[in-house]
């Protein structure tokens, strides 16, 4: 099972994660590419004359995606081409210790994210309603997450 495998009971193949990674990269380059599509279609629409920011928004994420998809690919291949880096990069990534670590903060920071948005949605009532109801809504929906990661995983270990 994956899970299994996320958290440490099972051994990481790291060549099907780099694998993985390439495909991620590829599908991340592409949506970048419809994210700049997207921005040239609302430019040429003229659906809101002067309304730059959003066609500007949408082209640098559309490029940030496509960057970052690029180098995920490059870097990946790179690992499976050369046996040297693909090994050293395995024992940086599939270490015990360096597993825990990645865990712990990824658990830590989950935390943090939920606190500091119970902060922002407790502030934001005395400014902006709309900021406070979206805040409630992804306080919500991270805490429905928690919860439901919490009875998958009671069940799977």
């Amino acid at each position: 099972m994956k899970l299994k495998a996320l958290f440490m009971e099972e051994p990481v193949d790291f060549e099907k994660r780099c694998r993985l990674r390439i495909l991620v990269g590829k599908t991340a380059a592409v949506l970048g590419l419809l994210s700049v599509a997207a921005a040239w279609f609302y430019g040429n629409s003229g659906a809101v004359a002067g309304d730059s920011f959003i066609r500007e928004f949408y082209t640098w994420i559309g490029i940030g995606f496509m960057a970052g998809g690029a180098a995920s690919v490059w870097k990946n291949r790179r690992y499976l081409k050369d046996e040297a880096a693909l090994k050293k990069r395995r024992v940086e990534e599939c270490d015990e210790r360096n597993r825990l670590l990645g865990l712990r903060s990824w658990a830590y920071s989950g935390y943090a994210m939920f606190l500091l948005l119970y902060l922002g949605f407790l502030a934001s009532g005395f400014f902006d309603r709309t900021v406070m109801y979206v805040l409630a809504a992804v306080l919500a929906a991270q805490a429905g997450l928690l919860l439901v990661f919490r009875l998958a995983l009671g069940r799977v270990m």
